[in-house]
């Protein structure tokens, strides 16, 4: 098999038959676009993941220490007099870490279903675009290549944005840069 370049051939589907240069140039931007799309969603997954991660790292390292998320003792050393029952103590910051635990593993849990459905998306976009390409027809190789190469412009230049450093002096300290 080889390329050709012609305006005859199937385009996926029994019903999408390519007899005219107008039925060609269809194929030919509905490809286009196909691929464009293609390297949207791969982007927007990757925004996910990274969003995933950032949240779980920035919310349980924030604010607290290891020493503010232990639970308090339930009893005072005998010298101090009374003691509290737990139940008259203000709760402890383990509770409030643990809420906070429970708050991301939920928005985990949601940002990993989206990026679950939008693979199956783009699994599929992907066999349609290995299909078209297996027409061999040239026309349409040449607009699923473009099309890629100007949907990784126009997206790929995102996960520059948020992978970057926050600041520019991210790895450094009192002004001594390592």
């Amino acid at each position: 098999m080889s390329f050709y370049f012609g305006r005859s051939g199937t385009l996926l589907f029994p019903s999408w038959v390519l007899e005219s240069t107008e039925d060609l140039v269809g194929g030919i931007v509905a490809m286009f676009v196909l691929a464009v799309v293609f390297e949207g969603l791969r982007t927007l997954q990757e925004f996910l993941a990274y969003l995933a991660a950032t949240l779980s790292k920035q919310t349980l390292t924030k604010n607290d220490s290891v020493i503010e998320m232990l639970p308090r003792k339930s009893c005072c050393s005998e010298n101090e007099g009374d003691c509290n029952p737990p139940s008259a103590r203000k709760p402890s910051k383990f509770l409030t870490w643990a809420e906070k635990l429970r708050e991301i593993e939920k928005k985990a849990v949601l940002l990993y279903w989206v990026q679950s459905v939008i693979q199956v998306v783009r699994v599929g976009v992907a066999y349609l675009l290995m299909l078209a390409v297996m027409t061999f027809n040239g026309w349409l190789f040449l607009s699923i290549a473009f099309g890629s190469g100007v949907g990784y412009f126009a997206f790929g230049w995102m996960k520059f944005l948020f992978t970057r450093p926050k600041s520019a002096n991210a790895g450094c300290s009192n002004g001594n840069c390592s």
